[in-house]
């Protein structure tokens, strides 16, 4: 369309210079035989072809219009890009920003559950001791109390009674050994003291006789209470801390008790309980023990088999030992074992000899380990 124009404009330029030379030179217009109508129309017409070219061809600036209105059309849409870059930066930001929050808020329930969890199992803790201590067995209201001067062992005590020092022996009860004189300390030994000092070191404490007051040795045998009177041989046989012991009649009034607070402790395998083999009923076994020891009692008051009573006399028969420990396990001893010179047969007891192991084996025992 714009050469059309071009071309339409040109001719009728000279469409027009030659009507107007035609005007102005009447001879040549004679010539052409022209008359004023005809050049009129020529005239009109030169006119009406430079009017119509005009509006074909394009003017002089429209490629910089167009070239305007590109640029104008790139700006806006490197606008709107570049707004649509700030609107996804922005939410990256946000978004970034919401998981930084998240993460805090699972780091800070993470700890607040792990602080809950803490605070559980202290509050289980300290309920299971306070537990502990409610279940411990107390004298009656208003019981005379006696200042304790120095706590020998795990279940010996030196008592101020009536101006004078008394050695009292906890009724029932053994704890293993720390100042044995022919022993080595015993494990759970120094536990088992230590407790007690924690509890009676400088304090007082309540007593309970049973029927017979002294043993052989002139030690008082008691039932041995804290200040609040709570029993001290409970809270040992509880703790996996003693055996019970020593069961020699008259003084028997607890000893169902203790056997079933033992048997508890037994099956928790607490204690002195958590060693296999280690408690017997003779007492407790570890390499460097001896299986008599017939000295006199120290302030650790030894001479443990003959302390309250003597033992009951032991049965005769063939070499093998079958011995029934204090969870009831049978288990049977031979010549040479670890434990054989300890163990001690109580027929009373349903403990017995055997002449082989096939014997014993029928008989429901189990070979000892060691």
């Amino acid at each position: 369309m714009t050469v059309i124009g071009n071309i339409l404009f040109f001719v009728g330029i000279i469409g027009l210079i030659y009507s107007i030379l035609l005007l102005a030179t009447p001879k040549l217009r004679r010539n052409r035989s022209m008359n004023k109508r005809t050049l009129v129309g020529l005239l009109v017409g030169s006119f009406a072809l430079m009017v119509i070219g005009t509006e074909l061809a394009p003017p002089e600036n429209s490629d910089d219009a167009v070239h305007i209105e590109s640029e104008s059309e790139i700006a806006e849409v490197d606008k709107e890009q570049a707004e649509q870059e700030i609107e996804q930066a922005q939410a990256d930001e946000d978004k970034e920003q919401l998981e930084k929050e998240r993460l805090k808020k699972e780091k800070l329930k993470k700890e607040q559950q792990k602080a809950q969890q803490e605070n559980k199992r202290n509050q289980t803790e300290t309920e299971t001791e306070t537990e502990i201590q409610e279940q411990e067995s107390s004298t009656i209201e208003g019981a005379k109390t006696y200042d304790v001067i120095r706590v020998v062992d795990g279940d010996t005590i030196k008592v101020n009674i009536n101006g004078k020092e008394e050695s009292v022996r906890f009724l029932l009860v053994d704890t293993p050994e720390t100042v044995h004189p022919d022993k080595p300390v015993q494990p759970f030994g120094k536990e088992a003291s230590q407790f007690v000092k924690e509890r009676l070191s400088g304090k007082q404490v309540q007593l309970e006789l049973d029927i017979s007051e002294r043993d052989k040795y002139g030690r008082l045998l008691m039932y041995v209470y804290d200040e609040e009177g709570n029993s001290i041989q409970e809270a040992l046989l509880k703790r996996g801390l003693a055996r019970v012991a020593y069961i020699y009649n008259p003084n028997v009034k607890y000893v169902d008790r203790y056997q079933a607070i033992q048997r508890e402790a037994q099956e928790k395998a607490v204690g002195i309980w958590s060693i296999e083999n280690y408690v017997t009923d003779s007492g407790f076994v570890t390499e460097a023990e001896t299986a008599e020891n017939d000295s006199q009692p120290s302030d650790s008051e030894t001479s443990e088999a003959e302390e309250q009573a003597e033992a009951p006399a032991q049965s005769t028969g063939g070499k093998i030992k079958g011995n029934i420990s204090s969870s009831g396990e049978k288990i049977y001893h031979i010549p040479g074992g670890r434990y054989y010179d300890q163990t001690k047969i109580d027929p009373e007891r349903g403990e017995q000899y055997f002449d082989t192991e096939e014997a014993a084996q029928a008989a429901g025992y189990r070979k000892s380990k060691q």
